[in-house]
């Protein structure tokens, strides 16, 4: 094995709040492949992220320090990024780097470092022909949690009764899919969970996005509450949870069954209240997969993006909600404006087609 990889590792994934919760399960299977390589010499593990996402990290069992890295905008920002980097790594005396980020910045850093690093790979020529009907993903979506799997096995090329044996761990570790591989933070403090008065049974609505192409219909989900109140005979009501930004969750306000917590909530709060709730529901975001982690089952509108993108469920607790549309995927974000005349892609998604999706796990938690 080369020494480098038995120094000080270093994983850059610096953005975004979903990316960097997904790639806290690369830690966690980085773990497992040196389990079986080099079971007596297991480096320390340094996490390379942007200040405002150091929490989804913090408190990670097999991570040694979590480290920050200003954006720093503006013409000069990258050299000022690759300068606080530089420092960074020197200090910790980094030997190798796996790079998740792949970004401008991060492979500028990696050009000019005098380290050794290995970069995943963003299939971006595969996302692209995919936008253009060309379909090289295969025929069922992969997880971004497997294509990490596959990445480790491709970089240790690991010889066949290695592979077979950290194939059984992997399973193991996640055997029938219950068992998520990413990490949730705990809070430091005391989340008062009666703060909210919260009802003893309910859902949890995400109705907003980084992007608003990516959203669901507020009516849609002004609709769907109305359905889970009265089907669940007023046993389950509805939470939401959104930022002080969204304004349009206002049309929450005064709903029956529904407690609109939108723009109330801090982070941790936010993590409690999906913790303790019986369902998650909502649009293709990053707490959808601190749900998983928190083995909250779930479900996600996908609408200009794709489940090809690796954005879904690696366990049995997540589940898509999608049409069928020669119009998408038309972003990999979500990002930009759509093209025709509505977002067919989402607003074809009605409210009654999304409780047919969640009636059973609303029944059943209903008791």
């Amino acid at each position: 094995m080369d020494q480098k990889l038995l120094g000080p590792i270093a994983i850059f994934r610096f953005s975004s709040l979903g990316d960097v919760v997904l790639a806290t399960s690369f830690v966690k299977l980085l773990s497992l492949f040196y389990q079986e390589v080099s079971p007596h010499q297991i480096p320390s593990i340094y996490f390379f992220t942007f200040p405002e996402f150091a929490n989804l990290v913090e408190g990670h069992p097999l991570v040694k320090e979590v480290i920050t890295i200003p954006r720093f905008r503006g013409i000069f920002g990258i050299f000022k990024f690759y300068q606080s980097l530089k420092k960074e790594l020197l200090r910790l005396k980094i030997t190798f780097i796996f790079d998740l980020q792949s970004s401008l910045r991060s492979n500028f850093a990696k050009a000019i470092l005098n380290v050794k690093s290995s970069t995943f790979p963003k299939q971006r020529m595969t996302r692209f022909l995919f936008f253009l009907g060309i379909n090289l993903y295969g025929k069922q979506p992969m997880s971004l949690v497997e294509r990490y799997v596959n990445f480790l096995f491709h970089f240790w090329n690991l010889e066949k009764e290695n592979k077979a044996k950290l194939q059984v761990s992997l399973l193991n570790q996640n055997r029938n899919r219950s068992e998520p591989l990413t990490f949730v933070p705990k809070h430091k403090g005391t989340v008062e969970k009666k703060l909210f008065d919260l009802p003893t049974s309910y859902v949890v609505f995400l109705p907003s996005a980084a992007h608003s192409k990516k959203r669901w219909p507020v009516n849609y989900f002004l609709e769907l509450s109305e359905m889970i109140y009265q089907k669940s005979h007023h046993q389950m009501s509805v939470v939401i949870l959104a930022g002080k930004e969204d304004i349009f969750c206002k049309d929450f306000d005064h709903k029956i069954g529904v407690m609109n917590l939108a723009g109330k909530t801090n982070f941790f709060q936010s993590i409690d209240i999906i913790k303790n709730s019986k369902l998650v529901i909502g649009n293709d975001t990053g707490f959808m997969h601190i749900s998983e982690a928190l083995k909250i089952p779930y479900y996600t509108f996908f609408g200009p993006t794709s489940e090809y993108f690796g954005f879904i469920s690696h366990t049995k607790y997540g589940h898509a909600i999608s049409r069928k549309l020669w119009c998408r995927p038309c972003s990999a974000t979500g990002s930009g404006r759509c093209f025709r005349s509505r977002r067919f892609c989402l607003e074809e998604i009605t409210a009654l087609d999304a409780w047919q999706h969640i009636a059973s796990d609303v029944l059943q938690a209903r008791g």
